[in-house]
């Protein structure tokens, strides 16, 4: 069907396609049922027959089994879909998450897709369309990446002007700390607008009933976020291998959080720990499954790597060091106590103190 109907030939496609939904129906298959429904689409909108029927059922299983991936399409094929999706009001969120998954694009109110900016803040600060750099750290003054940094800490990338004002200009009156923030936003606009033309930086930052908006974006820090948080909550349901399938990806995303001499806001740092405690959590959730599976050396790997970012947390610390003991590796284990405690020093922790800490770690075992 799918050969049929990238073929121009719609009649013989959507024979074939409705033999599939005949079958995929009756074997409770849904995702196959999601991607018939999705080809049938495709002809219904190429034939111009108004039938958005199809469409809102694909979009519908798509969104209740959390796929993204459409079987059998091409990108021109994608773009046609959820541009209507949006256009109609059909499943709107999920449209835009299968157009940003598959094409790397935002679904405007009008169908119209456009680029994403990609924004990396995770050990570096970098702006990019289409994998091409426009802006590096040294691109923007000071003031405008803080600005930046905190719009990105907010939840959805929002934030009232108000806050904005309190953060910056504690000092000044609301008046005169308004004024502020129009100058550094018609700043920030402006530098942005240069670096990522021909694209409109009306459509990725504005200004909205005085709310801050920072959309139509991939912001690695929010994508690592979302795959941890997903890996565990599959972890819960004890579904190994799509845990996995969002733990590794999340894990390459992760380069070390903001860097203190380019974004230094308190709220910023705040965002920082909620991410790195993301980090751990991930991290030690996924070496118990890596274990479960008799992984231990991914495991051993997929810890160590937390333990360089998050070197002072006693739970990562202790699970690290017993599971080096449990596969008879002693002096590697002894390793991870002296770094431990070295790192306990620098941090001026009492020596009775680093002690008991030291003694906590090697009961464990």
């Amino acid at each position: 069907g799918a050969a049929f109907l990238h073929m121009g030939y719609f009649e013989r496609a959507e024979q074939h396609i409705k033999q599939v939904l005949e079958i995929s129906g009756g074997l409770g298959h849904r995702y196959f049922t999601g991607a018939a429904c999705l080809q049938m689409a495709c002809i219904r909108h190429r034939t111009a027959a108004a039938d958005d029927d199809f469409l809102r059922r694909a979009l519908t299983i798509f969104k209740d089994k959390k796929r993204t991936y459409c079987w059998g399409l091409t990108p021109a094929m994608i773009e046609e879909l959820m541009g209507q999706a949006v256009k109609a009001d059909i499943e709107v969120e999920w449209a835009r998450k299968i157009a940003a998954d598959s094409l790397n694009c935002a679904v405007m109110d009008s169908g119209k897709l456009i680029l994403r900016l990609e924004i990396k803040i995770l050990g570096s600060f970098s702006i990019s369309i289409a994998g091409r750099i426009v802006c590096r750290t040294e691109d923007l003054p000071p003031a405008q990446r803080q600005l930046m940094a905190v719009i990105i800490a907010e939840p959805e990338q929002r934030i009232s002007q108000e806050k904005v004002q309190l953060l910056f200009w504690p000092d000044s009156s609301p008046a005169k700390a308004r004024s502020k923030l129009d100058v550094l936003m018609l700043r920030l606009r402006k530098s942005l607008g240069t670096m990522i033309k021909p694209l409109e930086i009306k459509n990725y930052l504005s200004l909205r009933k005085g709310i801050i908006c920072l959309e139509r974006c991939w912001i690695d820090a929010v994508d690592f976020a979302d795959k941890a948080k997903a890996g565990l909550w599959y972890a819960q349901r004890r579904e190994r291998w799509r845990a996995g399938n969002n733990f590794y990806p999340a894990m390459k995303l992760w380069q070390g959080c903001f860097a203190s001499d380019i974004f230094s806001e308190d709220q910023v740092q705040e965002y920082c720990y909620e991410l790195r405690l993301l980090l751990v959590k991930s991290s030690m959730k996924w070496g118990e499954i890596l274990i479960e599976m008799g992984r231990q050396t991914e495991a051993l790997e997929v810890l160590e790597r937390a333990f360089v970012y998050e070197p002072l947390n006693e739970q990562l610390v202790k699970m690290l060091y017993g599971l080096h003991m449990a596969v008879n590796n002693a002096p590697q284990a002894q390793q991870v106590v002296e770094r431990y405690e070295n790192i306990l020093r620098m941090d001026d922790y009492e020596s009775a103190e680093i002690n008991e800490m030291l003694r906590q770690v090697v009961m464990v075992t």
